[in-house]
């Protein structure tokens, strides 16, 4: 086991753990010290802006205990967990072959790069890192959409949860570009997995003198088939990821909608 998995503790999120255990963390990011790390990241305007927030939501209103709509925290926990299945399949989807005459499966609309020439080459990563970067920007997408109607429903059910949901957007808003940089270095870090993977089975085959084919390269032991497993178990970790914060305002839903019972 390498040393940097001992480092993360059972509450690190499943993306970290998971690119932990890949071996590809130079540095590994401290766990303790949440609050001055976030307040690193939020700058003099930043800061204007969530105090005002603050203060916005602070303000008392007539209607704390007034349910402004009906019970709606299962029917979200119910949509989002559909929609999270959905998000799943259309990534499994991606790594699939297909057969033709399979009319019940939808095929994804871009697909994991089969073995070329430029795949064989020295730059033979690249078109691994188009096809998780058009996964990332799907997910964002995706995960926006779902999360506006999320904000939207919850702020209605009464004035807490309209705080609530006026706190996450504007936490959101200040962290979202510092987010977004964070996730597109995970393409990064693939790349110096997949030319170790290569390098490995390179030398391996020098070592026992053996041929190295592009067939047992895809063999299920093979080194890329190695590769596609974990860029599909990454890019899982990081769908749960960004849809945290989503599940966080529907649970924060249940927990209100519970107490008013």
């Amino acid at each position: 086991m390498s040393k940097s998995v001992g480092q993360h503790s059972p509450k690190s999120s499943r993306l970290l753990r998971n690119l932990g255990e890949l071996g590809v963390l130079k540095n590994q990011p401290a766990e303790k010290q949440f609050g001055s790390r976030l307040g690193r990241l939020i700058d003099l305007s930043d800061s204007i802006t969530l105090a005002d927030t603050l203060k916005q939501v602070a303000k008392p209103t007539a209607v704390d205990e007034q349910v402004k709509g009906v019970k709606q925290g299962e029917g979200l926990k119910a949509d989002f967990l559909e929609r999270r299945s959905s998000m799943v399949s259309f990534v499994v989807r991606s790594f699939s072959e297909l057969d033709a005459t399979d009319a019940d499966v939808t095929p994804a609309p871009f697909r994991l790069p089969r073995l070329s020439d430029e795949i064989l080459g020295d730059e033979g990563y690249k078109p691994y890192q188009r096809f998780y970067a058009l996964h990332q920007s799907e997910m964002e997408h995706q995960v926006g959409r779902f999360l506006a109607l999320v904000r939207e429903q919850v702020g209605e059910s009464n004035s807490k949860l309209t705080r609530v949901v006026t706190l996450d957007s504007a936490l959101f808003e200040t962290l979202q570009s510092y987010c977004r940089k964070q996730l597109a270095q995970v393409s990064v870090l693939l790349e110096s997995r997949f030319h170790a993977l290569k390098k490995n089975r390179i030398l391996t085959a020098k070592d026992d003198e053996q041929t190295s084919s592009t067939e047992d390269w895809l063999l299920p032991s093979g080194w890329l088939s190695v590769f596609y497993r974990e860029m599909q178990n990454l890019l899982l970790a990081e769908l749960d990821l960004r849809l945290q914060p989503l599940l966080g305002l529907i649970e924060a839903c249940e927990y209100e909608e519970l107490n008013q019972r």
